[in-house]
């Protein structure tokens, strides 16, 4: 073995995934305190699915608006102009508004 000492090859965590920054940044989420030191899981879940869900319906008439009004003229192809209108699709049967075909 050489006269060189090998290093430690574990590195710091960065401190983004440190559970209580998460946490701490989660607590605040887009101005609107989300959680508290007392909630529960399932109470942290619940919030945290009201504050994504309570847009359910703006967002359903915003992809309808865009997949009623899409026009193959604004498209660079017809394989585009297929595709977006499939990821529409998708997205409207996210928010439980599925398109018939």
């Amino acid at each position: 073995m050489s006269g060189a000492t090998e290093k430690n090859s574990t590195k710091a965590i960065h401190p983004v995934y440190i559970v209580t920054n998460i946490q701490t940044k989660v607590r605040v989420l887009d101005g609107t305190k989300v959680l508290d030191p007392d909630f529960t899981a399932y109470d942290a879940w619940s919030k945290l699915q009201n504050v994504f869900l309570n847009n359910k319906g703006s967002r359903e008439a915003a992809l309808e608006h865009e997949f009623n009004n899409l026009t193959l003229r604004a498209m660079t192809s017809l394989e585009a102009y297929h595709q977006r209108l499939k990821d529409l699709s998708g997205q409207l049967n996210d928010v439980e508004c599925p398109v018939n075909e």
